[in-house]
């Protein structure tokens, strides 16, 4: 009994399978058919399954979208409001309906959308494209919009026609504008088909006959006619409804009367549209109108009668086209011969021909009145050049503005153009002799700003500073000189007789000089006077008319001159004793010089010629000349030559010395290699060097270009590098190096260092070194020879090149 149940249940369980499996894949099959796009998305929001719709509405496969969250395949989507509802139905288990607008990775789409909430957490999505109905939607909108701006201006047209028009249909009066309520005397459509019903138009009583007043009948009338289907017009005498006969004293207005029969889509006569024109206004109109042309005619004259007599050539052009359609006789003169009447604007530069005044051709619609005419614009004191007929060039300056009508529309446009070649010639001189007055003006102030005599421009009776230079200033010690008098800065100067030397001079003309005149004035506020001494001219200032209107006080302090007079005076005698101590002290002083020089000439004489001729004696007698040298005589020949040699040297040392504090040595200042006048040096030291097996180093890696005399820079780094041999113990070292340094003012120096293992110098002797005839060790039993001249001559020719020797 039991198995009989569960194979029971087994089988139940399998059917129910196999109904679900079909379920599904009906379900799938419907979902595949359906227009709608689906997608199912899990608790995190991957997508599990989309469908054929879904694929062609994403516009992408569903191998690119299942696994992938929404806004992983479309990046734009984050934040986006799906996104919001489809969490909010995952995480609130509701329905979510909403419309989407998606725009953005190409597209342009509108989404109707419905979430549902599934199992799991996961959402499943129905959506469709109403894109389509959006913009339909959209249309029928603008077309309602579209329709009643179309009907709101039809009836904004309709009640601005000035006429009267009526339409009358089956069931009565319809439609009526203003000017119909107006002429028929009612305020409102209703009012008039109450007034008019329907048997009664047109009302016996209302046309009249324009020759008897007589009432005209319906069927006379162009209505009456039209409601037979017949179309015409013609003219009665109008009265308004309420009237009944001629002597209720309302007068009939003049009317034209037009009608039209109304047909339906069958053909037959729906009704009638009537206007209805008031003729007393027309003719009060045409009265108008010819009061209004026999005025236009007047001023068209009278503007015709001004533009011939302007002395301005003158142009009026229509727009929007720029033709011009009159011009004055002055375009002829200007312009040198008459001028066509130019029919558009693109045909200025044809018949007009012009220059910028940078030279080039001016086009069409660059002219003035063509830029009034195009863009309404004002162009004032435009200056250009014109071609004449005669080929000759006039400059001239044009003033245009566009002319409008009421609702500011430019309609026209005038140019007024003046002849300014004179005008022009006469200003770029007068500009030309300004420029050169400014230039001249300038340098005056300069020079008189500048110049070492005191200058002061005084002007009216007042004597009122209106022009000072520094030196007057200085002089009086003040600088708030201008827009002052005399007088006021200067009272002590009436008693002394100055005021009154003014006046003379302003009174005659005459000019006034004074020599080493004494004047007493304080030079600083609240100081006590001063004496000083001046040259001075007053002059006086002439106008172009003659008058005299002022004066001009030129001259010198010449106060340190009268003192410095007074004092020499003063020293005279002892100046001429001086002079004589002086004279004597010169002649001794120079006697001293010369038995100097002579005795330099003397030394150079006879010891430096005894001194070749016992080197010359000695390399003979070496050469073997007097007979075979042993080597033992070799010895005392090569003692003799370094005895001659370091006389000579010394000797040497003393004449350049001399010559040097002389002032006697001539640079000749190039530019040097200085690494090729290291490399020498060193080859000229380097067998010394050998002799105490002392090792040189150069450390001078830079080749640098140097301004010096080659020869004596050679001679101080020689010098330099003797001393720094002569002074090291054997094996020791000599190095010599290069440094570049940078001065505050930027320029650049190179230094030159010559370092020695000797036992050097101490602190308070550097200085001394460099002194003539100073030896820091100048004990007799030394090792070294030389009489301390080498480093003094050094320093002196490293100056004279603009350098320094330091140690």
């Amino acid at each position: 009994m039991k198995v009989s149940t569960d194979e029971s249940t087994n089988a139940e369980r399998a059917a129910l399978e196999a109904q679900s499996h079909r379920a599904r894949e009906e379900t799938a099959l419907v979902l595949d058919r359906v227009r709608d796009a689906y997608v199912l998305m899990d608790g995190a929001f991957r997508i599990l399954a989309v469908n054929p719709s879904a694929e062609r509405l994403l516009a992408k496969s569903s191998a690119e979208l299942i696994g992938r969250t929404p806004w992983d395949a479309f990046p734009a989507s984050v934040g986006s409001e799906p996104e919001r509802q489809c969490r909010r139905v995952a995480t609130d288990q509701v329905e979510a309906h909403f419309v989407h607008h998606h725009a953005g990775e190409g597209h342009d789409v509108h989404f109707e959308i419905d979430a549902y909430p599934v199992r799991d957490g996961g959402v499943a999505i129905f959506s469709r494209d109403i894109s389509e109905r959006v913009r339909a939607l959209a249309a029928l909108e603008a077309a309602r919009a579209d329709a009643e701006a179309r009907a709101a201006a039809l009836t904004e047209f309709f009640e601005s026609i000035p006429d009267a028009v009526v339409v009358r249909q089956a069931e009565g009066i319809t439609l009526a504008n203003r000017a119909a309520l107006e002429q028929l005397g009612v305020p409102t459509v209703e009012a008039l088909r109450i007034a008019l019903p329907q048997s009664a138009l047109p009302r016996e009583s209302l046309f009249l006959d324009p020759a008897t007043s007589a009432v005209v009948p319906l069927a006379a009338t162009p209505i009456g006619r039209a409601m037979s289907g017949e179309r015409s017009h013609a003219h009665f005498l109008l009265r308004a409804l309420g009237t009944r006969n001629v002597s209720d004293g309302i007068e009939a207005r003049p009317v034209r009367v037009a009608a039209a029969p109304i047909l339906g889509s069958d053909g037959a006569i729906s009704g009638a549209v009537a206007v209805l024109t008031d003729m007393s206004r027309l003719a009060a109109a045409a009265v108008e109108r010819e009061r209004l042309l026999a005025e236009l005619s007047g001023e068209r004259n009278l503007l015709r009668t001004v533009l011939d007599q302007m002395p301005a050539a003158v142009f009026i052009a229509e727009a929007p086209s720029g033709r011009v359609l009159a011009m004055n006789g002055e375009v002829a003169r200007v312009w040198g011969a008459p001028r066509p009447l130019t029919d558009a604007i693109g045909h200025y530069s044809e018949e007009w021909v012009g220059y910028h005044l940078d030279g080039r051709r001016i086009a069409s619609e660059e002219w003035p009145v063509a830029r009034a005419v195009l863009a309404g614009e004002t162009v004032t004191d435009w200056v250009a050049e014109i071609e004449r007929a005669d080929g000759t060039l006039a400059t001239i300056e044009v003033n245009a503005a566009p002319v409008r009508d009421a609702e500011g529309r430019t309609v026209a446009a005038v140019a007024v153009a003046l002849d300014i070649t004179a005008r022009a010639v006469a200003a770029r001189e007068r500009e030309l002799l300004r420029s050169e007055l400014e230039v001249e003006r300038t340098r005056l102030a300069y020079v008189f700003e500048q110049s070492p005599t005191f200058l002061a421009v005084l002007r009216g009776p007042t004597y009122e500073f209106t022009l000072t230079n520094a030196a007057f200033g200085q002089l009086v010690g003040r600088r708030d000189l201008i827009g002052r008098t005399l007088m006021e800065l200067f009272p002590e100067m009436q008693a002394q007789g100055f005021i009154g030397l003014m006046d003379e001079v302003l009174a005659t003309g005459e000019p006034f000089v004074g020599r080493e005149v004494p004047i007493t004035l304080p030079r600083t506020l609240n100081a006590a006077p001063e004496q000083r001494f001046v040259d001075f001219v007053y002059m006086p200032i002439v106008e172009a008319d003659g008058t005299r209107s002022g004066v001009i006080a030129h001259g010198s302090d010449v106060t340190e001159q009268v003192r410095a007079r007074h004092e020499i005076e003063r020293l005279l005698e002892e100046s001429e004793r001086a002079r004589r101590d002086a004279e004597e002290a010169r002649s001794e002083a120079e006697s001293a010089n010369r038995a100097k020089g002579e005795f330099l000439a003397v030394m150079s004489h006879e010891l430096r010629t005894p001194l070749n001729a016992i080197g010359g004696y000695v390399e003979l007698i070496e050469l073997g000349i007097r007979g075979p040298v042993t080597a033992q005589q070799r010895e005392d020949l090569a003692r003799i030559q370094k005895s001659q040699r370091h006389l000579l040297g010394l000797i040497n040392g003393v004449l350049n010395y001399s010559r040097a504090e002389a002032g006697a040595i001539h640079y000749e200042l190039s530019d040097t290699p200085l690494d090729a006048v290291l490399a020498t040096c060193e080859t000229l030291i380097a067998p010394q060097a050998r002799a105490k097996q002392i090792t040189l180093n150069a450390a001078c890696s830079e080749s640098s270009i140097v301004r010096a005399d080659l020869e004596k820079l050679q001679q101080v780094i020689v010098n330099l590098l003797s001393n720094a041999v002569k002074f090291t113990a054997p094996g020791g070292t000599v190095t010599i190096a290069c440094d570049r340094t940078q001065s505050a003012g930027g320029e650049s120096s190179l230094v030159v260092t010559v370092t020695d293992t000797g036992r050097g110098i101490a602190p308070d002797a550097l200085e001394r070194v460099f002194e003539p005839f100073v030896q820091v060790d100048s004990r007799l039993t030394r090792t070294e020879d030389g009489i301390g001249l080498g480093l003094a001559i050094s320093r002196d020719l490293a100056r004279g090149m603009s350098g320094e020797l330091t140690a």
